[in-house]
């Protein structure tokens, strides 16, 4: 099924089993370190772990920006030059940061008081600066070479963290800190394996045909980062609002049950993340003359990951005395609360896939707009709904915001390709093209 999708070509299917590898490897990882977290912090601190990294990821969503998707439709689709990109890249992210990551970390410390400021600051300057610089050279290196050499650099991370982790737990000082400190490690160790890859990528330029590369201007980059970082804002309020409205308006121990139990199914949809990861190169490469391509795809490509979302939901009933072992006695409601969450799985599959196709038509400011709805409408169901209700209202909240967003995005989809194709037959030069397709001109 896969491997019609991505073309049909040994390649894509090669691409796809070395990012499900890389997820099975971040599962197993989060197998052996996340009974170790959780047991060790308790609730309540693990929900200031939970809480901190969610600020750090609102922040991360507009400096990661330059180094994502808007970095990578540049280089496929606008074919600029690489060096150039990744300098003007690396450059936007260094001005992004102190005052994104600043404004952040300031709402940070003031929810959670003094205390947590050095963790915070160690967790703040790993994500948007470290793994920023590493994200730019990273998605370089995933337009020009494809998934595979992306993964074998990823794979450092995910092992370094289980080391350290291990090593913590030996001695009895698995803390805010000391994780803050582990993770920063791990991420450094990645970033420079990626600067290491990216320096020789140069050679491999011409794997893209770039026979007159474009320079692109950093105005251009901002403009698309602009777009991708207002969507990727809006996806992590739809996504983590709800942590949000419990960290403000619950206690730390209910947000650290939530957050737990929110983990354990994210980490099941490990390999949905895969085949989306995957995925966005095959969309992002548009034939003007196929007609109904990226619908067609975006049909394709639900199947699978539908079918694997229903699966998802299944195994957390099968697996419920397992999920009781790994979380422990301190986190009981946490299990109850991982049986209500059995469909967002499937939920998630039916919006990212339609959003991959928006993206292949080039519509990022559609993509953005329903991103912006979802959020709109998570956000206000928190607020109504996590203060009375707890984390019960916060789930209730992600399935109203996914079911609309979905709709919309589906029906968004099937619209504009028709326009699109609508478009393309009404052109001057549409004879010769739609002759070729066998139609009637």
């Amino acid at each position: 099924m896969i491997r019609r999708l991505l073309g049909g070509r040994i390649t894509h299917l090669l691409e796809t089993a070395s990012a499900l590898a890389f997820e099975i490897v971040l599962a197993a990882a989060t197998f052996v370190t996340f009974p170790l977290i959780v047991r060790s912090l308790g609730s309540a601190e693990y929900g200031e772990y939970n809480l901190i990294y969610t600020f750090t990821g609102l922040a991360g969503a507009w400096v990661l920006s330059s180094g994502g998707v808007a970095l990578v439709q540049l280089l496929v689709q606008r074919k600029t030059n690489l060096d150039q990109s990744v300098h003007v890249a690396h450059r936007q992210v260094l001005m992004f940061a102190g005052p994104f990551g600043g404004v952040l970390f300031a709402v940070t410390v003031w929810k959670l008081g003094a205390g947590v400021i050095p963790a915070a600051l160690i967790i703040f300057g790993t994500e948007l600066l470290i793994t920023g610089w590493a994200e730019i050279n990273l998605n370089a290196l995933y337009a020009h070479r494809g998934q595979t050499p992306v993964t074998n650099i990823r794979m450092a991370a995910p092992i370094a963290k289980v080391i350290g982790v291990l090593l913590l737990f030996s001695v009895g000082v698995i803390n805010l800190l000391s994780l803050a400190i582990v993770n920063m490690i791990a991420a450094t160790i990645a970033m420079l394996l990626s600067v290491r890859a990216v320096s020789r990528l140069h050679r491999y330029e011409g794997m893209l045909d770039l026979d007159t590369p474009t320079m692109m201007s950093p105005k251009e980059l901002r403009h698309y980062s602009f777009m991708h970082a207002t969507t990727m804002t809006a996806y992590t309020l739809q996504n983590d609002g709800d942590n949000i409205a419990l960290g403000l308006f619950r206690s730390k121990e209910e947000l650290g049950e939530y957050a737990a139990a929110y983990r354990l199914v994210s980490t099941a949809m490990l390999p949905l993340r895969a085949v989306m990861t995957v995925s966005y190169r095959y969309f992002l490469q548009h034939d003007d003359n196929k007609q109904g391509q990226h619908f067609r795809r975006a049909k394709k490509l639900m199947i699978p990951t539908g079918a694997y979302g229903l699966l998802c939901g299944i195994g957390v009933f099968v697996f419920l005395p397992v999920t009781k072992w790994l979380l422990g006695p301190e986190f009981k409601e946490a299990a109850e609360i991982t049986l209500w969450l059995c469909a967002f799985p499937i939920m998630r599959a039916a919006v990212d896939v339609p959003l991959l196709g928006i993206l292949g038509l080039g519509r990022n400011r559609v993509r953005m707009t329903i991103g912006l709805l979802g959020a709109g409408v998570a956000v206000t169901a928190y607020v109504l709904l996590v203060p009375p209700f707890g984390w019960r209202g916060g789930v209730i909240g992600t399935y109203i915001s996914e079911t609309i967003v979905a709709t919309v995005a589906w029906i968004s989809l099937a619209v504009l390709e028709r326009k699109h194709d609508r478009a393309r037959l009404n052109a001057p030069d549409a004879d010769v093209e739609v002759t070729a397709q066998g139609l009637t001109p």
